[in-house]
């Protein structure tokens, strides 16, 4: 009879129709190629009409562009895609970087067929129950709680019946866990904020369709304002300008880095670059 009242009073706390904002933190390590590791602290936002799902770096930076007379700050998150769920129609809002600058949105539909397990574990206070699915060319293990009963997780990941509180792949090039929770007593949505301030003039809409296009587009020709001398130049140290050549090997250093850090969380989507 207790384990059932604590259940409904969990249940009442996190889910009186969402009117205020709810935000789940987690550990994100994730390999950029065979060798190489990055750590970030990631978010999912929860809100009455759509969740959202950002790097944790974006709420640091604001939190510093907002201290009186701080000079404004860009954010360069580790993990830079972005999320946003429209509970309206179950549509995705995915928007990708490319060379720290421009945001490119598409829309998007995913659907995640889950098989559950009988493993029980424990993630800090809360009970977790396993799920495996298949997503993007790879296996994936998920902890989920229904002590918190939202049928979401980090990035695209939803649709078991609790809040995923762990979730990796097989062989965990990509893992998320959950670290702490916060609870705002009004909506917050800060999305806007994100497209708003650091976004803004460099987000480009495009069809999902067109997304491998824009990414072999840009390893081609990765800097086109500055090879034209129209928008930008570059300048050494003693204040000349860069060459053709001195362009040229900018670009080869660019598209060096792009193929060996090549390892995308949706691994089917991962481009063979010339």
């Amino acid at each position: 009879m207790k384990k059932n009242l604590i259940i409904i009073i969990v249940f009442l706390c996190f889910g009186k129709g969402i009117t205020q904002t709810k935000r789940f933190f987690y550990n994100l390590t994730f390999k950029i190629d065979s060798i190489n590791i990055k750590k970030d602290v990631v978010v999912l936002e929860i809100n009455k009409d759509h969740n959202s799902f950002f790097s944790n770096d974006y709420l640091v930076t604001d939190s510093l562009n907002d201290r009186d007379g701080a000079k404004f700050e860009f954010a360069y998150p580790k993990f830079q895609k972005i999320v946003k769920w429209n509970k309206n129609d179950n549509s995705l809002d995915i928007f990708n970087s490319l060379g720290g600058i421009n945001y490119y949105e598409y829309k998007t539909h995913k659907t995640i067929s889950w098989v559950l397990c009988n493993d029980i574990k424990k993630i800090g206070i809360y009970t977790v129950q396993k799920a495996t699915a298949k997503y993007g060319g790879r296996d994936w293990v998920a902890w989920f709680t229904n002590e918190i009963p939202f049928s979401y997780g980090p990035y695209v990941f939803n649709g078991l019946p609790g809040l995923i509180l762990e979730i990796y792949d097989a062989k965990e090039n990509y893992h998320f866990i959950f670290i702490q929770n916060k609870n705002f007593n009004k909506e917050i949505d800060f999305s806007k904020i994100i497209e708003k301030k650091y976004l803004g003039v460099n987000k480009i809409k495009i069809q999902e369709k067109d997304w491998k296009a824009v990414q072999l587009n840009y390893y081609n020709n990765p800097i086109p304002e500055y090879k034209t001398g129209l928008e930008a130049m570059m300048l050494k140290d003693d204040g000349t300008k860069y060459t053709a050549k001195d362009y040229r090997e900018v670009e080869k250093n660019i598209q060096r880095v792009i193929k060996k850090y090549n390892n995308p969380i949706e691994l089917d989507e991962k481009i063979d670059y010339p």
